[in-house]
């Protein structure tokens, strides 16, 4: 298991911003699961978290009040140890040539005639190396990163007694203790507000990247949406003044369809993801996983934002790498929104699933 000294570990996030979806992004993803569970798992699930009461509204959910938890606590001593399971390092310096998309000039050209004559040509994209995957052996050492975690905490819900009266206010009881539950003594309320913001880290595509760059963060670009400069006080006043390609995937791209496409509702964003995306065929497909193949069905949800990192993330609209210093186009924008729409419907659609399947 890694194991990180405070100090060392607000230095690493000090210099690479190291983060998640973005406020709204982990709202929308447990406000879409929220609206998937039968009435009497919401009921479970309000009870679990909030003992005392909760008003829930058609815009604010018990999971979207507590979906941002994690991303705080990291930064205080007790939970410091956590930041590893936010995200999935793909060791691409371990792959000959790297992890890169490539196309010739010939996929190219096609792509462009294809645009002039309007029709609709999947360009094929190819891996430089068939390595090129998430590797659970390889990129979870020792189970420590957000797969690992989030089987680790399903697991730990599911050998608790979570029905109890108390609600997860002890530490978690029952069945085998789970490596994360054993030394760290994580209590129940807090397995599932780690599980309600992990499964939705999962699914943006720059936590599950190459770790040579951070999942983007030390590649700075310009991109079509203000960034309000802040001092980040956790860090000795550093000074953030601009986009990095992961914090445009966190918080750039769905800000900018906020704004533009929803009246500045993320309300109304996430009604339209799921009166587009949450077909019966999505939601099927996103929500298929047997019990006895959990690992790999996780390892696939990490396989599809790792893919998606390289297709659409560190590519520009024209199939070419973006690099430190790049400007993103509108384009980019257009052409990516949807992949971001995507993997938050599916983020919500997975986190139901998992909250059925230990409170239904």
């Amino acid at each position: 298991m890694r194991y990180f000294y405070l100090k060392g570990l607000l230095f690493l996030s000090q210099l690479l911003g190291v983060s998640a979806w973005g406020k709204d992004g982990h709202e929308i993803v447990a406000n879409i699961a929220w609206n998937l569970l039968k009435h009497e798992t919401q009921q479970r699930v309000q009870t679990l978290l909030f003992p005392n009461g909760f008003n829930v509204t058609e815009h604010v959910s018990p999971l979207s009040s507590v979906a941002t938890w994690a991303d705080k606590v990291r930064y205080t001593k007790y939970f410091a140890w956590t930041t590893p399971l936010h995200y999935v390092d793909v060791k691409d310096d371990l792959v000959d040539g790297g992890c890169h998309w490539t196309r010739g000039e010939q996929e190219f050209m096609r792509d462009i005639q294809s645009r002039k004559s309007g029709e609709s040509i999947a360009v094929e994209r190819r891996l430089e190396s068939f390595s090129c995957n998430f590797d659970y052996e390889r990129d979870c050492e020792n189970d420590f990163c957000a797969v690992g975690a989030i089987l680790d905490f399903w697991s730990q819900l599911e050998t608790s007694n979570i029905t109890d009266e108390d609600y997860g206010k002890s530490s978690l009881r029952g069945g085998k203790p789970s490596p994360i539950g054993q030394k760290y003594n994580v209590t129940t309320i807090q397995s599932m507000k780690f599980l309600v913001h992990i499964v939705g880290d999962l699914h943006q595509p720059l936590h599950v990247s190459r770790e040579t760059d951070r999942g983007g963060n030390t590649i700075n670009v310009e991109f079509p949406e203000e960034f309000i400069s802040f001092r980040d006080e956790r860090f000795e006043d550093v000074m953030h003044n601009g986009w990095n390609l992961h914090s445009v995937w966190d918080d750039a791209i769905i800000q900018k369809s906020i704004k533009i496409n929803h009246d500045k509702s993320q309300y109304l964003m996430q009604e339209s993801i799921e009166k587009e995306l949450l077909t019966t065929d999505n939601v099927e497909r996103w929500s298929s996983c047997h019990q006895d193949e959990r690992k790999d069905c996780i390892s696939e949800w990490a396989q599809e934002s790792f893919r998606s990192a390289l297709e659409y993330a560190y590519v520009d609209e024209d199939g070419y790498e973006i690099k430190d210093g790049s400007s993103l186009s509108q384009q980019y924008y257009q052409t990516r929104l949807n992949i971001v729409r995507h993997r938050l419907a599916a983020g919500g659609v997975r986190l139901a699933m998992i909250l059925e399947s230990l409170l239904g």
